[in-house]
């Protein structure tokens, strides 16, 4: 539901700003 929903795009956020963290360094 819309629930989970939120919690998989704040996931994939999280995800793709960690492998930003990542190449930037």
């Amino acid at each position: 539901s819309a629930n989970i929903n939120q919690k998989e795009d704040r996931f994939l956020i999280y995800e793709r700003d960690l492998m930003n963290s990542l190449k930037g360094t």
